[in-house]
């Protein structure tokens, strides 16, 4: 599970910030001159967006999520189910745990398959593309296609293809 320190107290986030229906968190009382009331919280880092209240920086998406649904997300983590990491809105949120998380991540750019968990070894002729899922060897095929297939049916028979990003080119 997510080592993230626990969020301050629902009642002092609701104290301090509002949450609009797109996800976006709204400053009722500052906690900086510098910033007023009704400004959008938070600042980018890391492809995040994180607000600093009650002494510490924390993730705006696990805020979201508190406000949303009433309590601290930890444990868990919190997964954008769209992958992206900007679209806060309550309906994009979900808690997940680690390994899910890192299923609905996109394909890397390195990836010359096209696919996340398939690969192509040219040292082998015949069947030259490997399917692995959670770190498993699925085989060996003679298509990606087939490559393909066989890691479709082992992440349904995980149970997990609601975290899987799907999402392979033609």
């Amino acid at each position: 599970m997510s080592k993230s320190k626990p969020l301050p107290p629902l009642e002092r986030l609701r104290y301090r910030l509002a949450l609009r229906s797109d996800g976006v968190l709204i400053w009722k009382r500052p906690i900086s001159s510098r910033v007023k009331a009704g400004m959008e919280a938070g600042r980018w880092n890391k492809g995040y967006r994180y607000v600093n209240v009650e002494r510490g920086a924390f993730a705006v998406h696990r805020i979201v999520w508190a406000l949303a649904n009433g309590q601290d997300p930890a444990p868990f983590e919190i997964d954008h189910i769209n992958g992206r990491p900007e679209d806060n809105r309550p309906s994009n949120l979900r808690l997940c745990n680690r390994q899910q998380n890192v299923l609905n991540t996109r394909v890397r750019t390195d990836n010359t398959s096209g696919a996340k968990g398939v690969s192509y070894d040219p040292s082998s002729i015949s069947r030259p593309w490997r399917s692995y899922y959670k770190g498993h060897k699925l085989g060996r095929f003679g298509t990606r296609e087939e490559a393909i297939d066989a890691l479709v049916k082992a992440v349904e028979q995980s149970g997990e293809s609601d975290y899987y990003r799907f999402h392979f080119p033609q």
